[in-house]
């Protein structure tokens, strides 16, 4: 079991223990199933915090009017569904999109009271629905706040560090909170440009077991085997951390303002030229995406709606790190690369152009609006614009007529999508009227 920092104090010292008594507002029930639906099969295939037969079952159990802390994580997981559903009842008075769940959510007072208790596995997960729920809404600085913490307090429990034995419904979802949590924060923090709280070399849990909820409570041998014919929906999960792994070591190598040194003060990373880590760092993103399962590479016709969500969040992330990569050599508007230059505006065009291609045939093929292509969105349409801007200069060729229809479709979808983001608001400001005579 985890540690009780607590043990080491005087009773005294120990604030007395909050009432135990919820006092929350719920909407109606058959809401609630409607949006807990709604939250497993949109945020919960990508952001794996919960065990569903766990949840569902604490749900008909009615817990969630005996125990606050299960209420609260109800509370957040319907604010989450609410993303997804255009239920009326979801909107405060006046019906602005932005304020879905919202309701249920400012309910819940996600930092505890006192930080002098261990925290248990309901904080935790709150601390990851409650980041995942505001990160369209223009939070930034209570968003990495609030996953900050969420990794401090995990390693106050040791939540970070591998633990022997066979897996254990409980252990599994302690594991899975503690990726999702560095998960965040390797997003989070890469978008923001803030440091991160935890490093590869601060940590050493395993990943998730790649094996889908229904398996957990098998009996005997059976129990958290993956049927073989059957790919696990925790594949994406995996291997989404693995690509976010690189993307903090993009982050640490090229964006910090101080390289990392040792003792000695030499630097951590290898003796090498810019241009060699870049390379480095391309063939890491390629043999990350070699490795991708059948049933999650790109296919706009895949029948299956959860690996069509999956894949195509993998592989915007992944052209993501691509543009993280090389944005920074990048040439301005207008200067001319010079001779044996890296071909980053190639390079970050090209995936910039991949993006959108996701985007448009995702949202033809599905008609819903994923809240997951707001960050590559907004890099990709900048991306293109300054593409567009010094192509001709650089010698980049580039079909002008097909680019510009791309950003025009990234401001159509920004549109869409800042009616229930936040983050999305100024884009269009920036290119209020984008026409081919302002872009060449």
């Amino acid at each position: 079991s985890f540690r009780d920092p607590g043990s080491s104090f005087a009773q005294w010292m120990l604030p007395p223990p909050e009432k135990d008594t919820p006092e929350y507002k719920f909407p109606d029930h058959d809401l609630i199933l409607a949006l807990v639906n709604f939250y497993f099969r949109r945020i919960n295939t990508c952001w794996p915090v919960l065990h569903r037969p766990t949840f569902d079952q604490k749900i008909a159990d009615k817990l969630h009017f005996r125990d606050r802390r299960f209420a609260a994580t109800l509370l957040l997981v319907i604010s989450l569904g609410s993303r997804h559903s255009d239920d009326h009842r979801i909107f405060l008075e006046g019906g602005d999109m932005r304020s879905a769940g919202w309701e249920w959510y400012s309910q819940v007072s996600v930092v505890p009271k006192y930080l002098i208790y261990k925290p248990d596995l309901y904080e935790l997960q709150l601390f990851a629905l409650s980041a995942i729920y505001l990160q369209p809404l223009s939070l930034s600085a209570v968003v990495w706040s609030q996953i900050g913490l969420g990794l401090r307090r995990a390693q106050d429990v040791g939540a970070h560090r591998r633990r022997g034995g066979p897996p254990t419904i409980e252990s599994e979802q302690w594991k899975r909170v503690f990726w999702v949590l560095l998960c965040l924060e390797w997003v989070f923090g890469t978008h923001i440009g803030r440091p991160f709280t935890m490093h590869t070399h601060d940590f050493d849990q395993d990943l998730p077991i790649e094996c889908d909820d229904e398996y957990w409570d098998l009996p005997g041998s059976q129990q958290f085997q993956q049927p073989k014919n059957k790919p696990s929906e925790l594949s994406f999960f995996i291997l989404y951390a693995k690509l976010l792994e690189i993307q903090a070591a993009v982050a640490t190598a090229i964006y910090s303002p101080r390289r990392p040194k040792n003792l000695s003060g030499h630097g951590l990373f290898p003796p090498q030229t810019e241009g060699q880590l870049i390379v480095a760092f391309d063939s890491a993103l390629n043999a990350w995406l070699s490795n991708i399962p059948s049933h999650l590479r790109w296919d706009p016709a895949r029948p299956n709606k959860i690996h069509l969500l999956q894949s195509a969040v993998l592989h915007t992330a992944f052209y993501n790190v691509q543009i993280l990569l090389h944005r920074p050599y990048i040439p301005a508007p207008f200067q001319v690369s010079p001779p044996g230059a890296l071909p980053s505006l190639a390079l970050a065009t090209n995936a910039a152009r991949a993006c959108v291609r996701i985007f448009d045939a995702y949202k033809e093929r599905t008609s819903e609006l994923e809240l997951s292509f707001t960050p590559p969105v907004f890099i990709a349409a900048i991306v293109l614009v300054l593409s567009t801007w010094s192509g001709r200069k650089t010698g980049f060729a580039l079909n002008t007529r097909e680019q510009l229809e791309q950003v025009r479709f990234c401001l159509r979808l920004t549109t869409e999508l800042e009616k229930r983001c936040s983050t999305l608001l100024f884009l269009n400001t920036l290119f209020p009227e984008t026409t081919s005579t302002q872009l060449t």
